[in-house]
């Protein structure tokens, strides 16, 4: 069963991370396809079932630009927490490569600044096999 994500982006935006458990779905930032708004720190935990991996592929994908991006972002980390390892930030209007966790979770951030706003983005992850690096009991 497929869960979209999409129309309710502001929950997860609300200071706590949203806890997603689906073998796929789709996320996006607020308003997309129109301009998300500044200042916003948005944040899913996503949980496939066990012996599988998070793959996100990015839909679509517009931010302000910046070098490092400090500005506007997107950062995907393997595993549940924001200070799980870092998999990518990424800004500007690139499309980010897809990634795969290497276990059943993937953290994915979005955080906005004060000013330049874009279309966003919109991402589908789904639940692919394969051995998981994750250490027993992890969860």
């Amino acid at each position: 069963m497929t869960m979209v994500l999409c129309c309710f982006p502001l929950l997860a935006c609300s200071g706590v991370p949203q806890v997603i458990q689906a073998s796929d779905g789709t996320i996006a930032s607020p308003n997309y396809p129109e301009n998300y708004v500044s200042r916003l720190n948005c944040a899913w935990r996503i949980t496939v079932p066990d012996g599988f991996r998070v793959q996100l592929r990015f839909e679509g994908f517009a931010l302000e630009s910046q070098s490092i991006c400090n500005f506007d972002s997107v950062e995907l980390r393997n595993g549940f927490t924001n200070t799980s390892p870092l998999i990518g930030k990424y800004c500007g209007s690139t499309t980010p490569p897809a990634a795969t966790s290497q276990g059943r979770n993937l953290y994915i951030k979005f955080k906005t600044d004060g000013s330049g706003t874009r279309k966003g983005f919109k991402a589908r992850f789904i639940a692919v096999s394969g051995p998981t690096a994750e250490p027993s009991g992890k969860k």
